[in-house]
């Protein structure tokens, strides 16, 4: 084959691969309706009382960027992951007490950097990183949709299971963030792929994916557990029956270990993440105590919600155990619930939910009927049309 047609062959056969319809009426259409009804939300919010616990920004009239399309996406976290392109990692003059970057994970700004470099020398706007950051999160999230498809309909052979759990997702409560300056699209692509090469027996890509999730997001290393009994199930549980492939493992903590040791690189301080990550409430010496007073107080703002969808997780994650082709799916889903419960906090609880697709395809199985999965549908928009709407308003939601 002459050279020239073999750099085209790979382009046209993706191109061949998407130019489906499904692609357009599952995926594309529904995510750029809500993404335009997220836009109008936004718009017409600035009618009403913003939160004036904040009145510095609604004084200046935005948040990071001076471009309410890109600032209305930009929140929050945003600012600090926005901190990490722009300075990089920058400990504060007592990690365990004051706020710093240290405490997010280097993935995705380090891509967002990456993407910017050729516009280094007008990079002084913040937009400029922010909107780049946002066209990766929508990028990532359209391949994590259409894989998770893929996913679906391999595991079940059942389309319209496929469909639902799109437009679940899609429709979730805190699915605006799949728009948003945060590394959840990049996540969740991670987790998705992660589980497809795990499914395959593809164990070098499955390690690498995994180690690439752990350090998009803390929970990115609990995939080793699933990681783990994906490849002893494919050996039928028997120790010897493991093979040198399982050295493929080692990729899992290489990225994590490798970040760590630049942070005690810059603090003098190996646990310099953990310190970190007290400042915001977590992982500290009573984080039993907080949990208690967090469960205790789930009554105020958006967390009474999120505390009725988080039960509604835990059951679907504990039926996805027997009902999903592999208990793996289950052990992972459990794992993504425990991990933000375990450090001490309940905040951004709605997000932490966002990731884990294995209850969203139970949730799709379990509303087969019209009806059901009707009221689920509205229920998810009405409640992200809220939580837009307060996000955009500056009140604090996940």
């Amino acid at each position: 084959m002459p050279i020239n047609k073999f750099f085209l062959a790979k382009p046209i056969e993706w191109l061949k691969r998407f130019n489906q319809k499904w692609i357009w009426e599952y995926i594309l259409f529904p995510f750029l309706t809500s993404r335009l009804v997220l836009i109008l939300v936004a718009w017409f919010g600035h009618y009403f009382t913003a939160n004036p616990g904040y009145g510095r920004y609604i004084q200046k009239g935005y948040f990071i960027s001076p471009f309410f399309q890109i600032d209305m996406w930009s929140h929050w976290d945003g600012e600090w992951y926005l901190s990490i392109v722009k300075n990089g990692f920058v400990p504060s003059a007592s990690i365990s007490t004051i706020y710093s970057n240290l405490a997010f994970f280097p993935l995705f700004p380090d891509i967002v950097r990456l993407l910017t470099l050729p516009f280094s020398i007008k990079a002084s706007s913040n937009s400029v990183y922010l909107a780049t950051g946002i066209l990766v999160s929508v990028v990532f999230f359209l391949l994590a949709a259409y894989l998770l498809y893929k996913l679906v309909m391999e595991l079940l052979g059942d389309e319209g299971i496929a469909q639902r759990t799109i437009l679940l997702l899609i429709a979730f409560p805190s699915a605006f963030f799949f728009s948003a300056f945060y590394p959840e699209s990049l996540f969740l692509f991670l987790i998705v792929a992660f589980f497809t090469a795990a499914w395959h027996k593809k164990w070098f890509w499955a390690s690498l994916l995994c180690g690439l999730a752990g350090v998009t997001r803390p929970q990115g290393l609990l995939l080793a557990i699933p990681l783990l009994w994906f490849y002893m199930e494919s050996r039928q549980w028997k120790i010897r029956a493991i093979k040198w492939d399982m050295f493929f493992f080692l990729l899992v903590p290489l990225f994590v270990g490798i970040h760590f040791f630049y942070l005690h690189s810059i603090t003098g301080d190996w646990l310099a993440y953990f310190h970190a990550e007290n400042s915001w409430g977590r992982f500290s010496a009573n984080t039993n105590g907080n949990l208690i007073q967090q469960f205790s107080a789930v009554y105020k703002y958006a967390s009474r919600v999120d505390f009725v969808i988080f039960l509604v997780f835990v059951a679907a994650a504990v039926y996805s155990l027997f009902k999903l082709p592999s208990k793996g799916f289950g052990v992972a889903s459990l794992s993504l619930l425990a991990l933000p419960i375990l450090s001490g906090s309940w905040a951004s609880q709605s997000r932490y939910l966002l990731i884990n697709f294995p209850v969203f395809i139970i949730l799709a199985w379990a509303s087969r009927k019209r009806e059901v999965f009707m009221l689920l549908l509205v229920f998810f928009i009405a409640i992200q049309v809220m939580y837009f709407y307060g996000w955009t308003s500056y009140y604090f939601i996940a």
